[in-house]
């Protein structure tokens, strides 16, 4: 119906009104038009996902792919922004690489609640430069550029701001992880955590900017979402422990286009089956990346995907709950779950070749032996999305070396920890190892290492159990209380024969 086509109402005459009244009446017909703003409240829109709403009306400006939105070139990002607004789904949270599409698919969703689901708006960044930025490059453009948007816009100048996008369907404010006052303020429906791992504690005595934030749609309870996006950075880092306490972690899944395999992509590396490989006398990361010499290699059929094919099973993939579990939106129907996270590694991301994820595993040793911790940690954090995790490898003489303490051969600890003293001896055919060991009370008895070494016959041996001296470094005297010697698998006879003569000493 245009504006141009009226409504027309007739209405019947009740029969119970006198005359009088049904002679003024002369004409019955009612005519009248809604308003193009009346029309546009009363029509019920046909329900739509975020992706597809996306591809209609967002225009994207700060990219190397500017024009309309398209799925295709970060399918990935299709299920994060669907399940966004899936009615159980409360929080999202997205552990992802730089560069993965990860905060556009979060502008996409304000964009879409602004259209269909307006409510008050809040962006959280590490700092106040990053949100000015934000607001004046990313988001105020996404609503100027896209005619859908823009009619959003009242055109009023105070309503396009440094830190507040004023629309006439809902606000947008902007924040930082310090402003403890733009934190704390307004009621919102809608909070992004944006690179939360950058986040900085305020010096005023108030709790930390996520818990602040999160406080904000207190009074949205039903109708709240709340997206955490960062790259990782250490394993206690505010994203990586939000995607631990989500109550389902989604890993995405990409079809082989050779023989139609489904698997979850990792790094894989040189010697394990399936992932990123590289050719086996090549280890210049330079020449890898500048070269384009690494491929993926299919786990099922051993095929080798360039960057064009990996594009290909991505766009044909899809997300499933992590280890084998159901399919994003089969999970998210039969669980209803309200915290819901995703890991999104480099390797999926149409912009990052896989040469360049193999140059910076190879920088991690750059000598092919030696750790570079610093390439490391990058390559854990950019590439695979993981927290860095510092790993120490301790060896069994480090620990034992560990244990001692700076007494001299010979002299028994001092105070009174120590219970008694034991001989051992190991039997060889040309003498005997032996040691002497001072030990504690108790279950769970210390012990202490006093002398050790070789003699090479019984009568010195003799003299270091039961002739020479034992005291600590007040004097006190001690005396072995007990041996033990080794019989067997060397001069049996013998030892039977020296320990039968010293009964009551010898075990």
């Amino acid at each position: 119906m245009t504006s141009l086509q009226p409504i027309t109402i007739t209405t019947s005459t009740p029969a119970w009104l006198p005359q009088s009244l049904l002679d003024r009446i002369k004409d019955r017909h009612i005519h009248f038009r809604f308003s193009k703003a009346e029309r546009k409240v009363f029509r019920k829109r046909k329900a739509m996902p975020v992706s597809e709403w996306c591809e209609r009306h967002r225009v994207v400006t700060m990219s190397s792919l500017p024009g309309p939105w398209k799925n295709e070139v970060a399918h990935y990002l299709v299920g994060i922004m669907d399940a966004s607004f899936f009615p159980s789904v409360r929080e999202i949270s997205a552990c992802a690489s730089p560069q993965s599409g990860k905060s556009e698919a979060v502008n996409n969703c304000i964009a879409y609640a602004a259209d269909r689901a307006p409510g008050p708006a809040l962006y959280v960044y590490p700092d106040e430069l990053t949100a000015r930025e934000n607001c004046q490059d990313r988001i105020t453009p996404m609503f100027t550029n896209s005619p859908r948007l823009r009619e959003l816009m009242s055109g009023r100048d105070d309503d396009a701001g440094a830190l507040k996008l004023k629309l006439a369907s809902m606000p947008i404010y902007m924040a930082w992880s310090r402003s403890v006052s733009r934190l704390a303020n307004k009621p919102c429906r809608y909070v992004v955590f944006d690179e939360t791992d950058k986040y900085q504690t305020s010096n005023q005595a108030e709790t930390d900017p996520i818990s602040l934030g999160e406080a904000r749609v207190t009074t949205f309870r039903w109708s709240s979402r709340i997206w955490k996006i960062s790259s990782p950075t250490v394993e206690s880092g505010y994203i990586w422990q939000a995607m631990l306490a989500a109550q389902v972690i989604f890993e995405y899944v990409a079809v082989c286009p050779h023989c139609q395999g489904h698997q979850v992509m990792i790094f894989g590396g040189p010697e394990s089956p399936g992932g990123i490989k590289w050719p086996e006398d090549e280890r210049d990361p330079d020449i890898i990346e500048l070269r384009e010499l690494a491929w993926y290699e299919c786990e099922h059929c051993q095929a080798h995907w360039s960057d064009y094919q990996r594009d290909k099973a991505v766009r044909t993939g899809y997300w499933r709950a992590k280890d084998g579990g159901r399919e994003l939106f089969a999970y998210l129907e039969a669980e209803r779950p309200r915290k819901i996270a995703f890991h999104l590694p480099s390797w999926l991301s149409t912009f990052v070749s896989l040469s360049k994820v193999a140059a910076a595993y190879l920088r991690c040793k750059p000598d092919g032996k030696n750790l570079d911790r610093n390439a490391h940690k990058n390559f854990c954090n950019r590439y695979k999305a993981e927290p860095w995790l510092e790993h120490h490898q301790e060896r069994e003489e480090d620990k034992i070396l560990a244990l001692r303490d700076d007494r001299p051969r010979g002299l028994v600890p001092a105070g009174n920890q120590v219970a008694c003293l034991l001989g051992t001896a190991d039997t060889q055919d040309n003498g005997f190892y032996y040691k002497v060991r001072a030990w504690g009370y108790g279950m769970e008895q210390e012990s202490w290492l006093v002398r050790e070494g070789f003699v090479d016959t019984f009568e010195a041996l003799e003299q270091v159990f039961w002739q020479d001296e034992y005291r600590d470094a007040s004097g006190r005297k001690y005396v072995l209380h007990f041996c033990a010697i080794d019989a067997m698998g060397h001069r049996t006879k013998e030892v039977y024969d020296w320990c039968r003569v010293r009964k009551g000493r010898i075990v």
